[in-house]
């Protein structure tokens, strides 16, 4: 009888036990999901507040009283002194290995003393061109293009935040673009057949969204088409002369086919007015500077610089959560009557 009076106690010991570790297991899931709850909570709170700052942000470069030319002296610096947590900087006004053409890219690798590309001669070059043909268009640059250029080079240098310029992309870049937007593979042959190649016989560049849209329907592309390739399809200089640096404006300006006299002179001219000028370069401006332009290509030079910034990154960094957002403005055209800005890609840690 002792004997199962003892085994009576074990048992009844064990199951206290047991019911006592469930319990306390029971409480810490409890505690832990209530952490985790209040952490995903601090997290989502702390996301639609810097959604807000940045919002805050697009609207400081929304009220800039000369929306032509973005430079260093707009009122959206005072801004961002002010506000220590919001960093801002032109995320479009650097070069796209994804839509440079290779006589530039060579020149410019050239100028570069050779450090754009891993190794030097013409071979890493032409396996360059070859890649990019077959694998299409990067967005992770330094991954993607990983065994061509260097990385110091992709990330002092180098953006995929562009639009496709009509005058200076490598065509087959934008027959590839067309494929991409339309889902037509034979019709982007013809696009690049009947559009691309002819424009480039014909010497012809289109300096407006107007233009480049007239001629775009003159050779057979129709409305539809039109306004799927639109607004990355455009007429718009890439590069913000405000912002590209210095080491970009020597190069495309030295480009021996556009033939531009003393360019490091007229280079170094635009560097001064960016430093010195509180009203910011117009287009005319950078014209006057550079010089009249009449024998192709050397007028394209205008399709690499203007006095626009097309993309914005905003970081807001609070505590221990980064927000960062990269914005396009919207090319504009006759039709256009306010600047617009659309959100394209958002990063949050």
């Amino acid at each position: 009888m002792k004997y199962n009076n003892g085994s009576a106690s074990v048992i009844v010991v064990s199951f206290v036990t047991f019911v006592t570790v469930i319990l306390v297991g029971l409480v810490f899931i409890v505690e832990a999901s209530l952490s985790l709850e209040a952490v995903v909570q601090k997290k989502f709170d702390a996301r639609k507040e810097m959604i807000k700052k940045a919002e805050e942000v697009v609207q400081e470069i929304l009220k800039d009283d000369t929306p032509v030319n973005d430079s260093p002296f707009d009122e959206i610096w005072n801004y961002i002194n002010d506000n220590p947590d919001v960093k801002l900087r032109d995320a479009g006004s650097l070069l796209n290995p994804n839509l440079l053409d290779i006589p530039m890219i060579k020149h410019i690798n050239t100028r570069f003393g050779g450090s754009l590309f891993i190794e030097e001669g013409d071979k890493i070059i032409d396996d360059f061109k070859t890649y990019r043909n077959d694998e299409g268009f990067q967005l992770d640059l330094a991954t993607g293009f990983r065994d061509y250029l260097q990385k110091d080079a992709v990330e002092e240098f180098c953006t995929p935040y562009t639009y496709f310029n009509i005058n200076t992309t490598y065509e087959y870049a934008l027959q590839e673009f067309y494929k991409v937007r339309t889902g037509e593979e034979a019709a982007a042959e013809v696009f690049h057949t009947n559009v691309i190649q002819k424009m480039l016989y014909e010497k012809k560049i289109l300096d407006t969204q107007d233009k480049m849209i007239n001629y775009l329907e003159d050779k057979g592309v129709n409305t539809s088409t039109i306004d799927e390739l639109l607004p990355l399809l455009t007429a718009e200089p890439a590069m913000n002369v405000h912002f590209v640096p210095d080491a970009i404006l020597y190069a495309i300006l030295s480009y021996p086919d556009f033939k531009i006299t003393a360019p490091i002179t007229k280079a170094d001219a635009i560097i001064n007015e960016v430093k010195t000028n509180e009203d910011g370069l117009t287009k005319s401006t950078l014209q006057s500077i550079i010089g009249p332009l009449t024998e192709y290509p050397a007028p394209r030079v205008y399709q690499y610089f203007g006095v626009t910034t097309w993309f914005w990154e905003i970081t807001i960094e609070q505590g221990d959560y980064k927000l960062r957002w990269i914005i396009a403005r919207k090319p504009e055209d006759s039709t256009t009557t306010e600047t617009e800005f659309r959100l394209v890609e958002e990063d949050f840690e």
